[in-house]
């Protein structure tokens, strides 16, 4: 296991899932592109989940929660953000997001309004993709040049500068993986 997984298992109190394997191939081909090895090895190892205490929910595909089912979450939440954008002038619109050859995949949501993605770029390995984090209630972005798990332990643990989680390093939280928790 790569060490920014052990050192986020052991932050957020995180064991092991018996879960079904995931065929990757075809997420792949339903998304569009292949996704980040540490993305993949998390939800591997740990299935999707929420972090207790922050509210932070990774999806992952074929969630048992439905609504928390990495493919169609992600479609949607694309969906709602092209037809946001649909009325507002190119150069009005945030110029990370329209970058050629990209496209946006949704891995992650927070009870408070953040959406959590990958700027997906066709002519990058996945692993160099930004996240970034959108501020849903007023449409504020912010992009750091980190890996999923890299973003979540910096995040943790304050290592990066973020606005919108600011306060995640304050408190002491556990993973828990979805089952049938409830939806939004």
């Amino acid at each position: 296991m790569q060490q920014n997984l052990v050192e986020l298992a052991a932050l957020l109190s995180m064991s092991p899932v018996d879960a079904p394997a995931i065929d990757w191939t075809e997420v792949t081909r339903e998304l569009g592109s292949e996704l980040p090895a540490d993305y993949r090895a998390l939800i591997d190892m740990f299935g999707p989940g929420l972090i207790r205490g922050s509210d932070i929910i990774i999806y992952g595909p074929g969630c048992p929660n439905v609504y928390y089912d990495l493919v169609p979450e992600s479609k949607q939440r694309i969906e709602d953000l092209e037809g946001l954008w649909s009325d507002v002038p190119p150069e009005d619109r945030p110029p990370h997001l329209f970058v050629p050859g990209t496209h946006l995949v949704n891995w992650a949501t927070s009870g408070c309004g953040e959406y959590f993605y990958w700027i997906a770029d066709a002519t990058k390995p996945p692993e160099t993709w930004t996240v970034s984090l959108e501020q849903g209630r007023d449409g504020a972005w912010e992009h750091f040049d980190l890996g999923c798990v890299d973003f979540l332990l910096a995040a943790f643990t304050g290592r990066i500068d973020t606005f919108y989680l600011r306060s995640l390093p304050e408190r002491t939280y556990t993973y828990e993986p979805l089952k049938e928790l409830p939806g939004p």
